[in-house]
Protein backbone atom coordinates (compact mmCIF):
# COMPACT_ATOMS: atom_id res chain seq x y z
CA UNK A 1 0.00 0.00 0.00
CA UNK A 2 1.92 2.49 -1.34
CA UNK A 3 2.02 6.63 -0.12
CA UNK A 4 3.20 9.33 -1.23
CA UNK A 5 4.93 9.76 1.66
CA UNK A 6 6.34 13.52 1.71
CA UNK A 7 2.76 14.64 1.35
CA UNK A 8 1.00 12.43 3.75
CA UNK A 9 3.75 13.31 6.38
CA UNK A 10 3.33 16.93 6.07
CA UNK A 11 -0.18 16.26 6.03
CA UNK A 12 -0.01 13.82 8.57
CA UNK A 13 2.08 16.19 11.10
CA UNK A 14 -0.49 18.81 10.40
CA UNK A 15 -3.68 16.62 11.23
CA UNK A 16 -1.94 15.46 14.21
CA UNK A 17 -1.09 18.23 15.58
CA UNK A 18 -4.88 19.84 15.36
CA UNK A 19 -6.73 16.47 16.83
CA UNK A 20 -3.91 15.34 19.32
CA UNK A 21 -2.86 12.50 16.80
CA UNK A 22 0.32 10.50 18.00
CA UNK A 23 2.44 9.99 14.65
CA UNK A 24 5.63 7.82 14.45
CA UNK A 25 8.37 9.91 14.44
CA UNK A 26 10.72 8.10 11.41
CA UNK A 27 7.57 8.82 9.55
CA UNK A 28 8.36 12.76 10.27
CA UNK A 29 11.70 13.02 10.38
CA UNK A 30 14.23 14.85 8.72
CA UNK A 31 17.22 13.76 6.94
CA UNK A 32 20.13 13.04 9.28
CA UNK A 33 23.26 14.69 9.32
CA UNK A 34 26.63 12.55 9.79
CA UNK A 35 26.69 13.83 13.77
CA UNK A 36 23.25 13.20 14.34
CA UNK A 37 21.98 10.40 16.41
CA UNK A 38 20.22 6.77 14.40
CA UNK A 39 17.14 5.87 16.01
CA UNK A 40 14.71 2.41 16.09
CA UNK A 41 10.95 2.23 16.95
CA UNK A 42 8.55 -0.56 17.26
CA UNK A 43 5.32 -0.79 18.36
CA UNK A 44 1.73 -3.16 18.32
CA UNK A 45 0.96 -0.36 15.92
CA UNK A 46 0.75 3.17 14.10
CA UNK A 47 -2.41 5.22 13.53
CA UNK A 48 -2.16 7.53 10.55
CA UNK A 49 -4.23 10.92 10.31
CA UNK A 50 -7.02 10.75 7.95
CA UNK A 51 -9.03 12.92 5.90
CA UNK A 52 -12.81 12.27 7.98
CA UNK A 53 -16.10 12.40 7.00
CA UNK A 54 -17.05 15.01 4.82
CA UNK A 55 -20.59 14.77 4.68
CA UNK A 56 -23.31 16.57 2.82
CA UNK A 57 -27.21 16.69 3.18
CA UNK A 58 -29.69 17.60 0.42
CA UNK A 59 -33.13 18.39 1.12
CA UNK A 60 -36.26 18.46 -1.26
CA UNK A 61 -40.10 18.72 -1.22
CA UNK A 62 -42.66 20.40 1.85
CA UNK A 63 -40.30 22.36 4.12
CA UNK A 64 -42.12 21.31 7.75
CA UNK A 65 -41.32 17.67 7.40
CA UNK A 66 -37.54 18.41 5.70
CA UNK A 67 -36.43 20.52 9.16
CA UNK A 68 -38.48 17.56 11.29
CA UNK A 69 -35.98 15.22 9.49
CA UNK A 70 -33.06 17.60 9.67
CA UNK A 71 -33.64 18.20 12.85
CA UNK A 72 -34.52 14.98 14.42
CA UNK A 73 -32.81 12.63 12.27
CA UNK A 74 -30.22 13.80 10.26
CA UNK A 75 -27.90 15.99 12.50
CA UNK A 76 -27.48 13.39 15.26
CA UNK A 77 -25.97 11.45 12.13
CA UNK A 78 -24.21 14.13 10.76
CA UNK A 79 -22.35 15.03 14.22
CA UNK A 80 -21.86 11.12 14.87
CA UNK A 81 -20.06 10.70 11.54
CA UNK A 82 -18.07 14.21 12.22
CA UNK A 83 -16.48 13.32 15.28
CA UNK A 84 -16.19 9.94 14.36
CA UNK A 85 -12.46 9.50 12.95
CA UNK A 86 -10.68 11.89 15.28
CA UNK A 87 -12.20 10.06 18.22
CA UNK A 88 -11.01 6.83 16.83
CA UNK A 89 -7.94 8.13 15.57
CA UNK A 90 -6.82 9.06 19.20
CA UNK A 91 -8.36 6.07 20.84
CA UNK A 92 -5.94 3.72 18.81
CA UNK A 93 -3.56 5.66 19.25
CA UNK A 94 -3.88 5.23 22.89
CA UNK A 95 -4.62 1.47 22.54
CA UNK A 96 -1.85 0.50 19.93
CA UNK A 97 1.33 3.25 21.30
CA UNK A 98 0.16 4.36 24.77
CA UNK A 99 -0.01 1.32 26.39
CA UNK A 100 3.15 0.05 27.10
CA UNK A 101 2.99 -1.28 23.68
CA UNK A 102 6.37 0.12 21.99
CA UNK A 103 9.70 0.12 22.30
CA UNK A 104 12.68 2.86 21.49
CA UNK A 105 16.41 2.86 21.35
CA UNK A 106 18.49 3.11 24.45
CA UNK A 107 21.45 4.75 23.89
CA UNK A 108 22.74 4.31 27.11
CA UNK A 109 23.96 0.90 26.05
CA UNK A 110 23.98 -0.96 22.69
CA UNK A 111 22.17 -4.76 22.82
CA UNK A 112 23.07 -7.54 20.74
CA UNK A 113 19.66 -8.30 19.31
CA UNK A 114 18.40 -12.20 18.49
CA UNK A 115 19.17 -12.91 15.18
CA UNK A 116 15.07 -13.92 14.90
CA UNK A 117 12.59 -13.82 17.44
CA UNK A 118 12.14 -11.62 20.23
CA UNK A 119 14.59 -11.34 24.02
CA UNK A 120 13.45 -14.20 26.12
CA UNK A 121 12.54 -11.70 29.14
CA UNK A 122 12.18 -7.55 28.96
CA UNK A 123 13.73 -7.68 31.58
CA UNK A 124 17.30 -9.63 31.95
CA UNK A 125 20.17 -9.08 29.77
CA UNK A 126 20.00 -5.76 29.49
CA UNK A 127 16.51 -5.49 28.19
CA UNK A 128 14.25 -2.92 30.03
CA UNK A 129 10.71 -1.76 29.49
CA UNK A 130 11.87 0.89 27.21
CA UNK A 131 13.44 -0.51 24.70
CA UNK A 132 11.40 -3.72 24.73
CA UNK A 133 7.50 -4.86 25.20
CA UNK A 134 5.76 -8.47 25.73
CA UNK A 135 5.00 -10.75 24.99
CA UNK A 136 1.80 -9.96 26.52
CA UNK A 137 -2.06 -9.95 25.39
CA UNK A 138 -2.99 -6.07 25.17
CA UNK A 139 -6.34 -5.26 26.14
CA UNK A 140 -7.06 -3.19 23.09
CA UNK A 141 -10.37 -2.51 23.58
CA UNK A 142 -13.71 -2.37 21.60
CA UNK A 143 -15.43 0.97 20.14
CA UNK A 144 -18.81 1.10 19.01
CA UNK A 145 -17.84 1.11 15.25
CA UNK A 146 -14.57 -0.54 15.07
CA UNK A 147 -12.97 -3.51 17.48
CA UNK A 148 -9.78 -4.86 17.33
CA UNK A 149 -8.71 -7.61 19.74
CA UNK A 150 -5.31 -9.54 19.97
CA UNK A 151 -3.02 -12.22 21.06
CA UNK A 152 0.39 -11.93 22.44
CA UNK A 153 2.02 -9.10 21.24
CA UNK A 154 5.91 -8.03 21.37
CA UNK A 155 8.55 -6.05 20.10
CA UNK A 156 12.04 -4.39 20.47
CA UNK A 157 14.17 -1.52 19.58
CA UNK A 158 18.09 -1.17 20.06
CA UNK A 159 20.69 0.71 19.14
CA UNK A 160 23.30 -2.88 18.17
CA UNK A 161 26.68 -2.58 17.73
CA UNK A 162 26.67 -2.49 13.97
CA UNK A 163 23.70 -0.21 13.79
CA UNK A 164 19.78 0.34 14.77
CA UNK A 165 17.15 -2.25 14.67
CA UNK A 166 13.74 -2.85 15.05
CA UNK A 167 11.36 -5.53 15.36
CA UNK A 168 7.48 -6.12 16.12
CA UNK A 169 4.75 -9.03 16.34
CA UNK A 170 1.15 -9.42 16.72
CA UNK A 171 -0.60 -12.96 17.23
CA UNK A 172 -4.06 -13.00 15.50
CA UNK A 173 -5.57 -9.74 15.57
CA UNK A 174 -9.60 -9.46 14.84
CA UNK A 175 -11.10 -6.83 13.35
CA UNK A 176 -14.70 -6.34 13.48
CA UNK A 177 -16.03 -3.11 11.85
CA UNK A 178 -19.84 -2.01 12.09
CA UNK A 179 -20.68 -5.57 13.25
CA UNK A 180 -18.71 -7.18 10.41
CA UNK A 181 -16.15 -10.00 10.85
CA UNK A 182 -13.84 -8.60 8.39
CA UNK A 183 -10.68 -10.15 8.88
CA UNK A 184 -8.59 -12.84 11.74
CA UNK A 185 -5.18 -11.39 10.31
CA UNK A 186 -2.84 -14.44 11.75
CA UNK A 187 0.52 -13.53 12.42
CA UNK A 188 2.01 -10.20 11.49
CA UNK A 189 5.60 -9.46 11.89
CA UNK A 190 7.87 -6.18 10.73
CA UNK A 191 11.55 -5.03 10.97
CA UNK A 192 13.35 -2.59 10.23
CA UNK A 193 17.23 -1.81 10.39
CA UNK A 194 19.74 0.74 9.41
CA UNK A 195 23.64 -0.03 9.37
CA UNK A 196 26.28 2.42 11.03
CA UNK A 197 27.08 3.30 7.42
CA UNK A 198 23.26 4.48 6.84
CA UNK A 199 22.56 1.09 4.81
CA UNK A 200 17.83 0.63 5.88
CA UNK A 201 15.84 -1.92 4.98
CA UNK A 202 12.76 -3.31 6.05
CA UNK A 203 10.94 -6.55 6.00
CA UNK A 204 7.82 -8.03 6.83
CA UNK A 205 4.91 -11.10 7.07
CA UNK A 206 1.37 -11.47 6.97
CA UNK A 207 0.34 -14.98 7.24
CA UNK A 208 -2.89 -17.22 7.57
CA UNK A 209 -4.97 -14.37 7.42
CA UNK A 210 -8.62 -14.64 6.50
CA UNK A 211 -11.25 -12.17 5.48
CA UNK A 212 -14.97 -11.89 6.08
CA UNK A 213 -14.85 -15.88 7.74
CA UNK A 214 -12.42 -17.13 5.12
CA UNK A 215 -14.26 -16.01 2.29
CA UNK A 216 -10.73 -14.73 0.91
CA UNK A 217 -7.81 -17.11 2.70
CA UNK A 218 -4.46 -15.01 2.49
CA UNK A 219 -1.92 -17.97 3.30
CA UNK A 220 0.98 -16.01 3.05
CA UNK A 221 2.16 -12.22 1.87
CA UNK A 222 5.77 -12.45 1.98
CA UNK A 223 8.64 -9.57 2.43
CA UNK A 224 9.43 -10.01 -1.50
CA UNK A 225 5.97 -8.64 -1.94
CA UNK A 226 4.10 -12.18 -3.33
CA UNK A 227 0.80 -13.00 -2.27
CA UNK A 228 -0.85 -15.69 -2.18
CA UNK A 229 -4.05 -16.33 -1.57
CA UNK A 230 -7.60 -18.46 -2.32
CA UNK A 231 -11.07 -16.91 -2.90
CA UNK A 232 -14.29 -19.10 -2.06
CA UNK A 233 -12.03 -22.19 -1.35
CA UNK A 234 -10.69 -22.21 -5.17
CA UNK A 235 -7.48 -22.57 -5.64
CA UNK A 236 -4.39 -20.91 -4.91
CA UNK A 237 -3.38 -17.63 -6.35
CA UNK A 238 -1.58 -14.24 -6.62
CA UNK A 239 -2.70 -10.81 -5.32
CA UNK A 240 -1.25 -9.88 -9.69
CA UNK A 241 -4.15 -12.21 -10.40
CA UNK A 242 -6.87 -10.13 -8.94
CA UNK A 243 -8.75 -7.89 -11.36
CA UNK A 244 -7.97 -4.28 -10.76
CA UNK A 245 -11.75 -3.55 -11.21
CA UNK A 246 -14.04 -4.04 -8.34
CA UNK A 247 -15.53 -8.00 -9.22
CA UNK A 248 -18.59 -9.46 -7.17
CA UNK A 249 -17.45 -12.35 -5.46
CA UNK A 250 -21.03 -12.87 -4.11
CA UNK A 251 -24.39 -10.77 -3.10
CA UNK A 252 -22.81 -7.01 -1.41
CA UNK A 253 -19.00 -8.47 -1.38
CA UNK A 254 -16.69 -7.17 -3.93
CA UNK A 255 -13.08 -7.33 -4.34
CA UNK A 256 -10.41 -5.79 -6.49
CA UNK A 257 -6.15 -5.09 -6.36
CA UNK A 258 -4.13 -1.95 -7.02
CA UNK A 259 -0.43 -2.49 -7.12
CA UNK A 260 0.40 -4.58 -3.69
CA UNK A 261 -3.00 -3.78 -1.96
CA UNK A 262 -5.96 -5.62 -2.24
CA UNK A 263 -9.35 -3.89 -1.65
CA UNK A 264 -12.62 -5.48 -0.30
CA UNK A 265 -16.18 -3.98 -0.63
CA UNK A 266 -19.11 -4.85 1.49
CA UNK A 267 -22.48 -4.07 1.82
CA UNK A 268 -23.84 -2.48 5.57
CA UNK A 269 -27.07 -1.47 6.58
CA UNK A 270 -28.06 1.35 7.78
CA UNK A 271 -28.87 -0.31 11.02
CA UNK A 272 -25.57 -1.15 11.38
CA UNK A 273 -24.60 2.10 10.75
CA UNK A 274 -26.85 3.57 13.20
CA UNK A 275 -25.46 0.92 16.11
CA UNK A 276 -22.03 1.58 15.27
CA UNK A 277 -22.47 5.11 15.77
CA UNK A 278 -24.48 4.27 18.97
CA UNK A 279 -28.05 5.53 17.59
CA UNK A 280 -29.44 2.63 17.31
CA UNK A 281 -32.94 3.69 18.27
CA UNK A 282 -33.07 7.23 16.54
CA UNK A 283 -35.64 5.44 14.01
CA UNK A 284 -38.06 3.90 16.47
CA UNK A 285 -41.34 4.78 16.30
CA UNK A 286 -41.05 7.80 13.30
CA UNK A 287 -44.04 6.58 11.26
CA UNK A 288 -44.29 6.73 7.09
CA UNK A 289 -40.46 7.18 7.45
CA UNK A 290 -38.64 5.68 4.18
CA UNK A 291 -35.27 4.76 3.79
CA UNK A 292 -35.21 2.13 0.52
CA UNK A 293 -32.98 4.32 -0.90
CA UNK A 294 -29.57 4.04 1.43
CA UNK A 295 -26.77 2.28 0.19
CA UNK A 296 -23.69 2.12 2.33
CA UNK A 297 -20.54 0.35 1.54
CA UNK A 298 -17.58 -0.65 4.28
CA UNK A 299 -14.33 -0.90 2.17
CA UNK A 300 -11.27 -2.58 3.99
CA UNK A 301 -7.70 -2.08 2.54
CA UNK A 302 -4.97 -4.57 3.81
CA UNK A 303 -1.23 -4.75 2.34
CA UNK A 304 1.90 -5.83 3.91
CA UNK A 305 5.21 -4.10 3.21
CA UNK A 306 8.26 -1.77 3.79
CA UNK A 307 9.33 1.55 2.65
CA UNK A 308 13.34 2.90 2.42
CA UNK A 309 12.41 7.16 2.53
CA UNK A 310 14.25 9.72 0.65
CA UNK A 311 15.62 11.06 4.06
CA UNK A 312 17.23 7.67 4.28
CA UNK A 313 14.79 6.42 7.41
CA UNK A 314 12.54 3.24 6.58
CA UNK A 315 9.80 1.76 8.19
CA UNK A 316 7.99 -1.52 7.81
CA UNK A 317 4.36 -2.99 8.59
CA UNK A 318 3.52 -6.30 9.01
CA UNK A 319 -0.37 -5.28 7.61
CA UNK A 320 -1.55 -1.83 7.02
CA UNK A 321 -5.00 -1.14 7.24
CA UNK A 322 -7.35 1.15 5.45
CA UNK A 323 -11.33 1.72 6.45
CA UNK A 324 -13.79 3.74 4.40
CA UNK A 325 -17.49 4.24 4.79
CA UNK A 326 -18.93 5.78 1.76
CA UNK A 327 -23.04 6.32 0.42
CA UNK A 328 -25.73 7.59 0.30
CA UNK A 329 -28.66 7.43 3.14
CA UNK A 330 -31.71 8.69 1.96
CA UNK A 331 -35.01 9.68 4.30
CA UNK A 332 -38.63 10.28 2.91
CA UNK A 333 -41.56 11.44 4.30
CA UNK A 334 -45.24 11.87 2.67
CA UNK A 335 -44.38 9.40 0.23
CA UNK A 336 -41.12 11.16 -0.86
CA UNK A 337 -43.07 14.68 -1.12
CA UNK A 338 -40.39 15.77 1.96
CA UNK A 339 -36.75 14.16 1.53
CA UNK A 340 -33.18 14.58 2.81
CA UNK A 341 -30.33 12.50 1.48
CA UNK A 342 -26.97 12.10 3.01
CA UNK A 343 -24.02 11.73 0.75
CA UNK A 344 -20.86 10.24 2.32
CA UNK A 345 -17.95 10.15 -0.36
CA UNK A 346 -15.19 7.73 0.12
CA UNK A 347 -11.88 9.52 1.84
CA UNK A 348 -9.41 6.99 -0.26
CA UNK A 349 -7.96 9.03 -3.00
CA UNK A 350 -4.25 9.12 -4.80
CA UNK A 351 -2.81 11.36 -1.87
CA UNK A 352 -2.06 7.97 0.59
CA UNK A 353 -5.23 8.01 2.18
CA UNK A 354 -6.66 5.18 2.12
CA UNK A 355 -9.97 5.58 4.15
CA UNK A 356 -12.08 8.29 6.14
CA UNK A 357 -12.70 5.61 8.85
CA UNK A 358 -9.56 4.81 10.20
CA UNK A 359 -6.12 4.12 8.49
CA UNK A 360 -3.38 2.45 10.61
CA UNK A 361 -0.38 -0.29 10.53
CA UNK A 362 -0.18 -3.71 12.66
CA UNK A 363 2.85 -4.45 14.31
CA UNK A 364 5.02 -1.46 13.17
CA UNK A 365 8.71 -0.29 13.02
CA UNK A 366 11.15 1.99 11.68
CA UNK A 367 14.80 2.92 11.82
CA UNK A 368 16.89 5.78 11.43
CA UNK A 369 19.98 6.46 9.99
CA UNK A 370 22.97 7.90 12.50
CA UNK A 371 25.67 8.18 15.17
CA UNK A 372 25.27 5.61 18.24
CA UNK A 373 25.08 8.88 20.42
CA UNK A 374 26.12 9.06 24.40
CA UNK A 375 24.21 10.20 27.61
CA UNK A 376 20.17 9.78 28.24
CA UNK A 377 18.17 7.73 26.13
CA UNK A 378 16.87 10.11 22.80
CA UNK A 379 13.12 9.77 21.99
CA UNK A 380 11.83 10.70 18.84
CA UNK A 381 9.72 14.18 18.62
CA UNK A 382 6.54 13.05 19.30
CA UNK A 383 7.02 10.60 21.08
CA UNK A 384 7.75 11.88 25.13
Amino acid sequence: MSRTHGRVRRRAAALAAAIGLLVPAACLAGPASASSPGSAYASNGAVFAQPGFMVTTTTSGILAPVNWLTNGIVSPIVSSLTNLSPTLGVAFTDALVNAGLRAIASTAHTLNAPASGFPDSCAANGWDANDCYGPETPDIGAFDTVELGSGLSQGFATATPTGFLSRAQIADPQLAVLGVDLASLGTVTSQASCTLAGVCSGTHSLTDTKILDGLIDIQSWSPSGVVMLSIAGGPTESLDDITKDWTALNSGVDIKASQDTMYVRVDVTLPQLLDGLNLGGLLDGVSGLVTSGTHLSLTLSISSGSTVHSDGSVEAYGARIGLDLSGDIELSLLGGLSAVDIGIPTGMDDNGHFGNLLDFDVAYSNAEPGDIPSGSQWVPPGLH
